[in-house]
């Protein structure tokens, strides 16, 4: 969700694709990261109150209902990309897909004999 007078959300409403990532953790191999990428949709208000009630700090910054009309909310309702721990060696990698894509796999190949990173792909649901 973003503000209507933000220049992301201009170029949100604009694009058809987006894509983030977020990893958590105090340090780089402590941490899991999982990537997004996919078909966005400007759904309005939909869903605004379930945004608020999972992050109740955003009451702070829109705390009337007036200042919460300024809000859209984008979707990314058809995607892909990949979920991995590097908490762990080797680090899992799991790849998974929504809304009807099919799921890409994702990894590196470097030889056949290469197997340190025996990486598993398979469909999150």
């Amino acid at each position: 969700m973003t503000s209507r007078g933000k220049d992301i959300y201009a170029r949100m409403n604009n694009n058809e694709y987006a894509a983030l990532s977020v990893m958590v953790g105090n340090d780089f191999f402590n941490s899991k990261m999982i990537s997004v990428r996919g078909k966005i949709r400007n759904i309005g208000n939909a869903r605004i109150m379930e945004l608020f009630e999972a992050n109740p700090y955003m009451y702070k910054i829109y705390p009337t209902e007036n200042g919460q009309e300024v809000i859209a909310v984008f979707q990314i309702y058809e995607g892909d990309d990949e979920y991995i721990d590097f908490s762990t060696t080797p680090p899992p990698r799991d790849s998974f897909s929504f809304g009807g894509k099919e799921v890409s796999k994702h990894g590196y190949y470097i030889t056949e004999e290469c197997t340190s990173c025996a990486l598993v792909h398979q469909t999150v649901q």
